[in-house]
């Protein structure tokens, strides 16, 4: 065997050479097949690791096929391959060659020059349950799992099946998450009890690329208190509990509620949450230069509408002191029957729909919305008037559901969220269109 890798980071964290030197011999965690790295976004779990991960299947290896994951392919080669690709440029004994088109995929051949030892390194998504069909019939002799707890528990146990080389290795990075999450309970939890697992909880003064000032930026985009900022600023394993925007006061001292709605608005846009069972709810949002904020100025609650009244709702709603205001979006989400108020008010607002500004709300990941959301708020991006008043009492008792061990992912509580899934909607296009 070679001599031990040396280090790229000048100085390195003392997390970051345990996790380089986790695997050599003679280091007390050797023995281990699995490391768990958790803890704080920009933490450096990701780079440190993969290089590691490079650096122990290029001393261990020769001719074996290693995989890289992420939950989509294209997130891994920006997160994994990217940074790899220039981190192993500066190491003067390693070549790299990347085949982007070949029968299995992308891939990446390493080769240590000094060991003339080489490895092909696989690149896989686990995106969702059919995932796990692109890895099935590989033979592996290690794996890297960057952020595992967002795939698909069938895809891990895919990989950790073909993972079965003699002297193989898992490396696991994650951003905490609740304490029952079905990853933990059935994976990482019991490996680390049965010893057969090394683990680090880092956060992000563990990582000494990063100034004061940017850990600092980076802290305040999640509010203080909530599950956000415990997890990716504290490293903490929580469950989402109790008030989902606990932060929020709808006393105007705070900031979140203004008594007086701004006089130089200009830019409007309108967002719809299609109700059957619960009300439609609709609002109006115009954005204030001299607040550096979107505002909800007007909102709409009615419950079993047909579509053609709320069309006719929707065109009042587009009338501000008297006159007809542009929105420059409107959103509409399009599930449990939105589809048909969609088509109703694209057929009714030709001149709206032509210029493609009625669309589909943008759902994606809901807690992860809801999070952005909850920094928009908090950092007064985003406010309500106290003319809302129903929109306001919803936000304040937006609740977390409370869920036992094995009943899925965490999601907000079906009462009072009508006018916060509307609201979600309407940043999601700020999100994605300024």
């Amino acid at each position: 065997m070679g001599s031990k890798p040396s280090f790229i980071w000048k100085p390195p964290s003392q997390k970051q050479e345990q996790i380089l030197y986790w695997w050599w011999p003679g280091n007390p965690h050797a023995n281990c097949s699995y490391i768990e790295l958790e803890g704080a976004v920009r933490a450096a779990k990701t780079i440190t690791a993969s290089y590691s991960f490079i650096n122990w299947a290029t001393y261990t290896f020769d001719q074996e096929d290693l995989a890289l994951c992420s939950k989509t392919i294209g997130t891994c080669l920006r997160n994994v391959v990217r940074p790899l690709r220039r981190i192993l440029s500066e190491e003067p004994n390693y070549k790299v060659k990347e085949y982007r088109a070949s029968a299995e995929g992308y891939r990446l051949d390493i080769t240590d020059i000094d060991l003339d030892r080489s490895n092909s390194f696989f690149v896989y998504g686990g995106k969702d349950e059919s995932s796990q069909d692109l890895i099935q019939g590989k033979t592996l002799a290690g794996a890297f799992l960057d952020e595992v707890l967002l795939y698909p528990l069938s895809f891990v146990n895919q990989v950790l099946s073909r993972t079965s080389v003699e002297n193989a290795k898992v490396w696991f990075t994650f951003n905490p998450d609740a304490p029952t999450h079905e990853t933990y309970v059935n994976i990482l939890d019991p490996y680390l009890a049965d010893k057969k697992a090394f683990y680090l909880l880092m956060t992000m003064d563990d990582n000494p690329s990063l100034s004061q000032e940017a850990k600092d930026r980076i802290s305040s985009q999640w509010p203080i208190g909530t599950v956000w900022h415990r997890r990716n600023v504290l490293g903490e394993r929580v469950s989402a509990e109790g008030a989902i925007y606990p932060f929020f006061s709808s006393l105007p001292v705070y900031g979140y509620v203004i008594t007086k709605i701004p006089d130089d608005i200009a830019r409007w846009r309108v967002a719809i949450d299609f109700g059957q069972d619960h009300p439609t709810t609709m609002g109006l949002y115009g954005y204030s230069s001299n607040l550096s904020s979107w505002v909800l100025v007007k909102e709409y609650y009615e419950r079993m509408k047909t579509n053609q009244e709320l069309s006719l709702a929707f065109g009042e709603l587009l009338v501000w002191s008297n006159n007809p205001v542009f929105p420059e979006y409107a959103d509409v989400d399009t599930g449990g029957g939105g589809l048909s108020l969609l088509n109703q008010l694209r057929q009714d607002y030709p001149n709206l729909h032509n210029q493609g500004i009625i669309r589909h709300a943008i759902k994606e990941n809901v807690n992860a919305e809801i999070g952005h959301f909850a920094s928009a708020l908090y950092t007064h991006k985003f406010r309500y008037y106290a003319g809302c008043k129903r929109s306001i009492s919803e936000i304040a008792n937006y609740l977390w559901a409370k869920k036992p061990i094995g009943a899925g992912k965490e999601e907000p509580l079906k009462v009072n969220d009508d006018g916060p899934d509307r609201d979600r909607y309407m940043w999601n296009r700020v999100m994605h269109s300024g």
